[in-house]
């Protein structure tokens, strides 16, 4: 599912990168998923940076994704338009920091961080003290929630409740809901109908579907079934289904408990943790407990229900209500939160307050009688779902909630330029400490300081002490950094192309400015002002990585002529994962030969080996790849074997083809881990699984298309030479790699082959290096 493609789509697809914290299976993993998916699917270039993804413990469309290392240059390579993060907005300041001019950040807000926070345990005390502890947390969500340029929430309901919580936002926050995958209709087979029908149809299951933890109140489903007559509910079972883990003190504990209340209330009980178990569980269990049951048999639970009771309070959107009435299954819920805006009264199913148990009953009992309004929820619902809540109706939403954040004015926050006067401020005052604490530990004994007696020699002979040719240099004065003033003046010049102001208010400053004039020359850049910019550097404007970079984005060549007259390196690095201001644009071939006539080099490295000519094998034209040869190109540096895997054009191959040519011992090339011969490098990204190409070619997920592509490269590599039984970083050989992501026509080519092949001279990983 995941694009590593850069480049953006001509229809004006956005490269959009989503940021969540461990993509397990759970209702906001599910929910990045389908926004990714739905985004994918409306032309988008679509990214999936997450810390952990077990692809035996994930959705099946999140095997395809990226995490994310120490100075790792996926996420530079990308070129991003769009952020999206949810859960813990933490991150989204220095996204913003990192990418201060065009990429936008949208935060999804499940519902605010501070809420979930149990203060209450521990006793009065305890719960103080941990109040206490959390008050900087809380105001630190709330501050870096601030810095996104667009807030989305769930439902209504989390909106409500944001805004009470977050004043300073209250207003800012938009509302896109959850969604459904789709369904496959049941086939009306005799054979599948008789697979579809729990325990010979005996029973009318009334389900539940829920964690286990004490806040759900599963406990009122087994009072209101308790509720019913005898007959009702020797008719009837009521299925406990929801996530349980034996880890979880909570998830035992009160399992334990639902089981003792159950069999005061006389009803009999079982307990399944396999759908083998839960089949065979004897006719006269009433109450049935299915811990941690499959994906495939809820979809088969959810087929046989009469009903789905929801109970807990105040959620915050609450998914399983949509997908009981996606199945035409009638939902009972509690009349607050969430499905007050999924489930229509009467129509959909029921809404009733949770202190009112008998209420519940009645409706059950309605529902075990098959009256009118119970066919018509079973009706209503699946048109419910096709009209608000299905995966292209959110992918939509969000679209337009991107698009509007890409069009609207950036909001005011902390940037990194004021971020850095702060810091600088901060210097200065601990130097002013320093150097009192100084005056006072130097002074003589009456009270004279010894560092007073040569400024009193300066005032009495300053012929003997300084040259009258050297100018003094004075401070800013305190005002200069005040809002209004001529540091914003001077921005704000800049920004506009008003040279005339800005000479004006530089010519009247009486202390060398030229450290102050970084964000200035940024401004000026970024709004392609040629002659502002020239007259920034004249005063000793400094050239950043953040101009050259702004100037490169933006193709504007006349800036960076301009620069190179006022002495930039063209191969200045850009960052830890960005060699030069070349790889920038890659995909450009006439910017890309600019730099090349330039004097540009296609071997400058960075923190990672990593090279322009890297970025060109895997983003850029073959003609661009040609071109870098040309101009001293060379495989020593860069990973390039690596980086032309990874390749996803159709050309890839011929790319992959030329080069492997360039190598004088192609063989030895095809077998090289990573990094093996950078050492630092390998040490910083060796938590990747670091393998040979035959690695990256095995590893590939995504489309069947894309995986057939990397087949013909697996091919090629092992015609080369490639070794199927070198190890990479964490211990896997190519064909685990390739099981892991379920790359089959991979797994069946290469399993033969690593039978018969003879282990490698020198392993040079034993997988072992993440264990550290």
């Amino acid at each position: 599912m995941a694009s590593s493609s850069a480049a953006k789509k001509a229809d004006g697809g956005k490269v959009v990168i989503f940021f969540h914290p461990d993509l397990g299976i759970g209702g906001a993993e599910r929910l990045i998923i389908d926004a990714a998916v739905g985004l994918q699917q409306l032309g988008h270039k679509v990214t999936i940076f997450t810390s952990h993804c077990d692809p035996q413990h994930c959705f099946e469309e999140a095997r395809d994704v990226l995490a994310i290392g120490f100075f790792s240059d996926e996420l530079f390579g990308l070129r991003p338009d769009v952020f999206v993060v949810d859960q813990l907005p933490a991150c989204v300041p220095l996204l913003r920091w990192l990418y201060p001019r065009r990429q936008r950040t949208l935060f999804y807000c499940h519902f605010p961080d501070q809420l979930l926070a149990d203060r209450k345990d521990g006793g009065a005390l305890g719960g103080a003290v941990k109040s206490l502890y959390r008050i900087p947390f809380d105001w630190f969500e709330g501050w870096s929630m601030g810095a996104s340029d667009k807030i989305v929430v769930n439902s209504n309901f989390t909106k409500s409740v944001a805004n009470r919580i977050f004043p300073s936002l209250s207003g800012q926050f938009d509302v896109v809901y959850p969604c459904v995958g789709d369904i496959d209709l049941p086939s009306h087979s005799e054979e599948n109908a008789q697979e579809r029908i729990l325990w010979g149809g005996k029973f009318r299951i009334l389900l539940s579907i829920n964690r286990f933890e004490r806040k759900k109140d599963v406990g009122l489903a087994i009072k209101a079934f308790n509720g019913l007559s005898d007959q009702e509910r020797s008719r009837s079972r009521l299925v406990l289904a929801g996530g349980y883990d034996t880890r979880v003190a909570e998830n035992v504990e009160y399992h334990h408990e639902l089981e003792v209340l159950a069999e005061q209330l006389g009803l009999t009980t079982a307990t399944a943790k396999t759908v083998e178990s839960a089949l065979a569980v004897p006719d006269n269990v009433q109450v049935l407990f299915l811990l941690s049951v499959p994906g495939s048999f809820k979809s088969t639970l959810l087929n046989n229900a009469s009903l789905l009771l929801y109970t807990p309070t105040n959620e915050h959107f609450g998914i399983v209500p949509v997908e009981a009435m996606q199945h035409g299954v009638p939902v009972l819920a509690a009349n607050t939160g969430g499905p007050l805006e999924t489930i229509v009264e009467g129509e959909t199913g029921w809404l009733r307050s949770v202190d009112k148990v008998e209420e519940w009953t009645q409706v059950i009992s309605q529902v075990l009688q098959d009256k009118p309004a119970t066919k018509l929820a079973r009706q209503a619902g699946p048109k419910r779902v096709q009209e608000n809540f299905t995966r292209r109706i959110m992918a939509k939403r969000l679209d337009r909630e991107i698009e509007s954040m890409l069009q609207s004015q950036r909001r005011r926050f902390l940037e990194a330029s004021d971020l850095l006067m702060l810091l600088a401020l901060a210097a200065v005052l601990i130097a002013a400490l320093i150097t009192l604490t100084m005056n006072y530990h130097f002074n003589s004994p009456n009270g004279t300081s010894r560092l007073g007696d040569f400024a009193q020699a300066r005032r009495e002979y300053p012929d003997r002490t300084e040259s009258k040719n050297v100018p003094h240099v004075h401070n800013p004065p305190a005002d200069f950094f005040e809002p209004g003033n001529s540091l914003d003046k001077i921005k704000n010049a800049s920004a506009a192309g008003d040279l005339a102001t800005l000479i004006h208010e530089i010519s009247r400053l009486s202390f060398n400015v030229s450290k102050y004039l970084s964000s200035s020359i940024y401004l000026a850049t970024e709004n392609q002002h040629h002659k502002t910019v020239e007259y920034l550097l004249k005063h000793g404007a400094p050239i950043t990585t953040g101009v050259v970079a702004v100037a490169t984005e933006l193709r504007d060549t006349e800036m960076l002529k301009l620069l190179l007259r006022y002495g930039w390196d063209i191969d200045m690095t850009i960052s830890p994962a960005t060699p030069s201001a070349m790889a920038l644009q890659i995909e450009d071939a006439e910017l890309t030969n600019w730099f090349l006539e330039h004097g540009a080099s296609p071997n400058t490295t960075c923190g990672l080996d990593l090279t322009p000519l890297s970025f060109a094998v895997q983003y850029g034209s073959l003609a661009t790849i040609e071109a870098m040869f040309k101009h001293g190109g060379c495989v020593e540096h860069g990973q390039l074997l690596h980086y032309a895997v990874r390749r996803d054009l159709p050309d890839h191959l011929r790319v992959l083809e030329l080069v492997l040519s360039k190598y004088p011992d192609p063989a030895s090339a095809v077998n090289q881990v990573m990094y093996q011969e950078r050492l630092r490098s390998y040490y910083q990204q060796r938590a990747l699984s670091l393998g040979t190409p035959l690695h990256e070619a095995a590893g590939a997920g995504g489309a069947a298309a894309r995986k057939k592509d990397k087949l013909a490269t697996v091919k090629l590599l092992v015609e080369r030479g490639a070794n199927p039984l070198i190890r990479d970083s964490r211990g896997e050989i190519p064909l685990q790699r390739a099981e892991r992501m379920h790359n089959q026509a991979v797994v069946d080519y290469l399993r033969p082959i690593t039978d018969a092949a003879e282990p490698p001279e020198l392993q040079f990983t034993l997988g072992k290096e993440t264990d550290e």
